[in-house]
């Protein structure tokens, strides 16, 4: 069974109740990055990948936009980072700029948050064609803070059973490219839909109270 919860400490929380540790807990990112360390040559890593955090991110493109005198706009270079794009082929600003911070974390078995998600999604993949997939059950918790490419990803692992938690009414992290939407689809999908009416954190009479106000 793999379970993806939203953070590190919803992982510890499940593992606790559970009293045992299944197949692996823990999130999207963390998951990914050990499929690819133990997978690496697959997309032409090698193990031991190392992670780059936004404060290195941030320092490794000064640097490069500095040697190169870049001068296109903030929107454009975001752009061209999300190609994952490690050629030359495109000429302008952007894409030089984009390709070498890119080459650079290549020649130093690096990788980003953003790469941790683009070249797990190629693993998946990878993994899927040739049934080396290992986990026959994925359970997601908070699924209305998924984005489309966590969606893609979690779609893509070939598991014969994917049970799918959260609440449509608790979408906040738009800002961040959740798509509260995702669990609205696959409510209407024609899955088997459970829903849990039954609150445990509070009273009756806060629950009540809340209601009311509401």
């Amino acid at each position: 069974i793999l379970a993806i919860t939203f953070t590190t400490a919803a992982a510890s929380v499940l593992t606790k109740r559970l009293g045992y540790k299944i197949g692996y807990a823990g999130t999207l990112h963390s998951f990914l990055l050990r499929l690819l360390n133990e997978n690496a040559g697959l997309v032409n890593f090698a193990p031991g990948i190392g992670v780059v955090d936004e404060v290195m991110q941030e320092q490794i493109l000064l640097q490069i936009r500095t040697d190169q005198r870049y001068r296109g706009t903030e929107a454009s270079l975001e752009e061209a980072l999300r190609k994952h794009c490690s050629t030359m082929a495109d000429s302008s600003p952007a894409n030089l700029v984009a390709a070498a911070y890119r080459l650079r974390l290549r020649r130093s078995n690096s990788i980003d948050f953003d790469g941790i998600l683009h070249y797990g999604k190629l693993l998946v993949d990878k993994l899927a064609e040739s049934n080396a997939f290992q986990w026959t059950h994925c359970a997601v918790d908070e699924l209305q803070d998924a984005s489309d490419q966590h969606m893609a990803i979690y779609r893509a692992m070939p598991c014969d059973k994917k049970f799918w938690v959260g609440d449509k009414n608790q979408g906040i992290f738009s800002f961040l490219g959740s798509n509260v939407h995702h669990i609205m689809e696959a409510a209407a999908s024609g899955a088997s839909v459970v829903r849990m009416e039954t609150n445990y954190r509070c009273c009756r009479a806060v629950c009540r109270a809340s209601s009311a106000f509401i």
